[in-house]
């Protein structure tokens, strides 16, 4: 979905995944590759990137999307050796990936790096059984925050983006092959709205694309977005009236606790 929406705005694409099976280059080898790798592995990701490298240049515009849900059930039910991989892949990956790149971004002097958020990260509705997959979420949402600083240095910024809708994936697939009393009603019932929701579901996470990788993206470094309820409209107007410090951050209550006293 994000790989054929940068291809059809004139993006020169290059796309990770463990497995290229069902893939293929779209456009022709100057617009676009597929090179398998896994982003929990560093070194494989740093194959990568130079791969990508090689033959699409370097990368201005990193879309950090890898992840699984990890274990289903109450946390009791489930095993630290799924969590952990859940970590791995959702957070260690992430962390690797923008090392991996972090050279060619910097050679750009105008990187963008979005990192895709979401399980109800900050919102009235957590995903529920999912003990992994959640945190690992927050988890990079306050990455996000820490590592703004030093895209600032570099001339560029990296913010997280929530879909803000269930968009038509395999993703919840494990939750289906659960016993259903461990994925649990709410859990099945996204598994369920995912496999009916609609082709435009994300049109507002890829509006939302477009828009950060422009020059407003820069002013919103270090922060967590929605594809729902963020819409560029919205954010032109934030950013005129000037955004406070805790401003679409996950952290959003330091005056009342944190602040300087």
């Amino acid at each position: 979905m994000t790989v054929r929406h940068l291809l059809a705005g004139g993006w020169r694409v290059g796309s990770i995944a463990r497995s290229t099976r069902g893939l293929s280059d779209q456009g022709g080898a100057n617009e676009s590759c597929f090179v398998p790798g896994d982003v929990a592995e560093e070194t494989e990701i740093q194959r990568c990137a130079e791969e990508t490298r090689r033959r699409l240049g370097d990368a201005r515009l990193l879309v950090c999307n890898a992840a699984v849900l990890g274990p289903v059930g109450r946390l009791h039910e489930t095993t630290s050796e799924a969590f952990r991989k859940a970590f791995d892949i959702n957070v260690v990956g992430v962390v690797n990936t923008i090392k991996a790149y972090w050279p060619q971004l910097a050679r750009t002097g105008d990187a963008r790096v979005v990192v895709v958020s979401g399980g109800g990260a900050g919102g009235p509705r957590p995903m529920l059984r999912a003990p992994a997959y959640v945190p690992s979420k927050v988890a990079l949402a306050g990455l996000v925050e820490v590592l703004a600083p030093e895209f600032a240095d570099i001339g560029g910024a990296i913010i997280a983006v929530a879909p803000g809708a269930v968009i038509p994936t395999n993703f919840l697939d494990p939750v289906t092959a659960a016993p259903a009393e461990l994925a649990g009603a709410q859990l099945l019932a996204e598994a369920q709205t995912q496999r009916t929701a609609p082709t435009d579901a994300a049109s507002g996470y890829l509006r939302l694309l477009d828009y950060l990788s422009g020059p407003q993206g820069r002013l919103l470094n270090g922060t967590v977005l929605s594809g729902k309820w963020n819409t560029p409209q919205q954010l032109d107007a934030a950013l005129s009236a000037g955004l406070a410090q805790s401003t679409y951050r996950l952290r959003r209550i330091d005056e009342d606790l944190y602040g300087e006293r």
